[in-house]
């Protein structure tokens, strides 16, 4: 049987500056939107979220897209139970109906 070495950087997520491509798009808007705004003062966060964002990506290189998939989910699935909503049904509803 023939096997092959893969380079550990195959298997991971693509990245650009350590963060992932998507955050690294993001950033790169900001700059530029804070730029044209002439807004100097907020261009002094951008160093420190993309070092917050580096760091993140090295504990979990998909914690980016766990979160947005999580966050796109967040009005569909409800985890908790909500007892008034249980077991209330009209006077008479599915009487004598065969299960």
């Amino acid at each position: 049987m023939r096997t092959s070495t893969i380079h550990t950087s195959l298997n991971r997520k693509k990245s650009i500056m350590g963060v992932d491509a998507r955050v690294f798009a993001t950033e790169s808007a900001l700059i530029g939107i804070f730029m044209v705004l002439q807004l100097w003062l907020f261009l002094l966060a951008i160093p420190l979220l993309h070092m917050l964002a580096r760091w993140a990506h090295q504990r979990d290189d998909q914690m980016v897209e766990a979160s947005v998939r999580y966050a796109r989910e967040k009005d569909a699935w409800d985890p908790w139970h909500h007892p008034v909503i249980v077991g209330r049904r009209p006077k008479g509803y599915g009487k004598g109906l065969p299960c």
